[in-house]
């Protein structure tokens, strides 16, 4: 079975410098080739679409061995809820890009973001930085630090905004709230 999530390291980095070279389709910390899960995140993902071909009557019998399942154990709070505004800082990466980026999510959504100079020591938020690939954990998965945000310049243009993308996605409006669209 092959592995999509990368264990979280407490260095500067969740991802250690001799794996920036990896293609972003064959480095297999990667979900939709930008987003990284924690380990219980790709466990749920995994349980998920286990369920949903058991519900389709999909015999799955070879693709996993016996002992492939993993008995879970109560945790708590395997992915925090964000509190607004967001704390976030920028290390690297193009700052004007960034700032421009979550003003039209600050405007036409409830998100909330506040530019620190430092990283307060103690307290959650994003720091985006640059990299030789795009990526970032789905959801806030640190209680009390910042988690990455890896920025580089290809970052800009993401698969939903592609001019083919009509080819691949389908938009499903009726799932759209009006006025969003």
């Amino acid at each position: 079975m092959k592995t999509y999530y990368k264990e979280k390291q407490d260095d500067k980095s969740n991802f250690d410098n001799n794996n920036t070279v990896v293609k972003p389709m064959k480095n297999p910390y990667l979900l939709e080739r930008d987003e990284v899960l924690t380990r219980q995140q790709a466990e749920d993902v995994l349980e998920k679409i286990v369920q949903e071909a058991r519900n389709y009557e999909v015999d799955l019998r070879g693709l996993f061995h016996e002992n492939t399942r993993i008995k879970r154990k109560i945790q708590k709070n395997l992915t925090y809820t964000w509190e607004f505004p967001i704390n976030y800082i920028i290390q690297g990466a193009d700052t004007e890009l960034i700032d421009k980026a979550l003003d039209p999510m600050q405007n036409e959504t409830c998100n909330r973001f506040k530019k620190q100079s430092t990283i307060p020591h103690g307290q959650p938020g994003l720091k985006f930085v640059k990299e030789r690939r795009c990526w970032s954990y789905v959801s806030r998965t640190e209680e009390c630090k910042f988690q990455d945000v890896s920025i580089e310049y290809e970052c800009s243009t993401h698969d939903q905004s592609r001019a083919d993308r009509d080819q691949y996605l389908t938009i499903l409006e009726d799932n759209m709230k009006l006025g969003l669209l």
